[in-house]
């Protein structure tokens, strides 16, 4: 965000697509710990002026697709990540519905 809140660009609205790799089973976070971190994103983006007329652009925290399967060799990789990534949709909905940055939550289909 350090380059966001240096730049002389307005944005209406900043669409944030994140969490996909963060659902690693070497990272061991949780749906919820991955929405905290969208979050603060999120809280950046809303003070750093880059919208209109110097405000807080919009923001649209779209979690990734929900994981039915995964091809064998990245299956390690992704141990836990079907049952988490069921669980990140809510986690970003519900973060974003108890947070004051502006921060609209969107939810994509399932994938496998």
């Amino acid at each position: 965000m350090h380059t966001l809140k240096h730049k002389t660009v307005q944005f209406d609205l900043v669409i944030l697509m994140l969490g996909t790799n963060d659902l690693k089973s070497y990272f061991n976070l949780q749906a919820s710990d991955i929405a905290k971190g969208a979050m603060q994103l999120c809280q950046d983006i809303s003070v750093s002026k880059s919208g209109p007329s110097g405000a807080a652009p919009e923001i649209l925290l779209v979690a990734p697709a929900t994981i039915k399967w995964l091809p064998e060799m990245t299956a390690t990789d992704f141990e836990d990540a079907m049952e988490k990534s069921e669980k990140l949709a809510e986690s970003f909905a519900t973060a974003a519905r108890n947070r004051i940055y502006g921060c609209h939550a969107l939810r994509r289909h399932t994938t496998g």
